[in-house]
């Protein structure tokens, strides 16, 4: 016992040389004056948002899906057997 209340006298000591008084607490109406009167944070641009983001990523997938499935022969520079039928025939007239 007589050692909690040494402890606790050369805590109070300690506190006074540095000058840790304690304060009293805020009052809710200067806390609420407080907070209204701190300026609100900037919005992000629309570009940073994550659905933004995601609906890019999104675009892209479809884009890459659609250009690596798009119908077309193996050879650029061969007509396909149906265009050579119709070139032949256009020929014949």
């Amino acid at each position: 016992m007589r050692r909690n209340s040494e402890e606790s006298a050369q805590r109070k000591r300690l506190a006074e040389v540095l000058g840790m008084a304690a304060c009293p607490a805020p009052s809710p109406g200067l806390f609420r004056s407080i907070v209204d009167a701190a300026p609100a944070a900037p919005e992000r641009p629309a570009w940073r948002q994550p659905r933004f983001a995601m609906a890019l990523a999104a675009a892209m997938l479809v884009a890459l899906a659609t250009f690596s499935f798009w119908p077309g022969s193996g050879e650029p520079d061969s007509l396909a057997e149906g265009d050579e039928i119709a070139a032949v025939d256009l020929l014949a007239l």
